[in-house]
């Protein structure tokens, strides 16, 4: 559970209506963007139902999602996962130094490139360790007013780098296979 209540309740040290109250309030603490907040977000990005509980949820704030819809980005559903996509990637665009397609790079874990050449990253949304991804480029993170958004506080980030290298490999050949099953 979200803060650990319920188990101290099973082992007895905490009664049971306490329990459920404490978890009631670290759920609530763990969602970032109000009410109000949450409906121009669904908006922004599309979001249908089956993605928005976790798009949100995953939020660190108004600033991130702001960030996110600046760069255009839309909830997808990829692989098991919500994300937040770009839709400027062509899958017939060649790597000038590999001469692969932006396709045939995702299809081998690799990131594509967008049409002006930079490499899409992937970001984990509210810097939470199994968030949703949400599809960058570097110019973002380089932009110290966006990545102040984007890394506004200590969340227990991402550090596992070979999990999330094996991670982001998976979601480019998720992202991939996705893709041409739309088309």
């Amino acid at each position: 559970m979200v803060g650990g209540a319920v188990e101290r309740a099973a082992e007895g040290a905490l009664p049971i209506t306490e329990a459920v109250n404490e978890e009631i309030k670290a759920a609530k603490e763990s969602i970032s963007l109000i009410a109000k907040e949450v409906e121009p977000v669904v908006k922004a990005f599309k979001l249908d139902k089956s993605i928005v509980g976790e798009i949100i949820t995953a939020l660190a704030s108004m600033g991130e999602a702001n960030v996110y819809a600046e760069e255009g980005l839309k909830g997808a559903k990829v692989g098991e996962h919500a994300a937040l996509i770009r839709s400027d990637i062509d899958l017939q665009q060649i790597d000038p130094v590999r001469h692969w397609t932006n396709a045939q790079r995702m299809e081998r874990g690799l990131p594509p490139l967008t049409k002006t050449g930079e490499l899409v990253e992937l970001h984990r949304i509210g810097q939470k360790p199994n968030g949703p991804f949400a599809e960058l480029t570097v110019d973002v993170f380089g932009d110290i007013a966006k990545a102040g958004n984007l890394f506004v506080k200590a969340t227990g980030a991402v550090t596992e780098l070979a999990d999330f290298g094996k991670n982001a490999s998976a979601y480019w050949r998720d992202r991939i296979n996705a893709q041409t099953k739309q088309n």
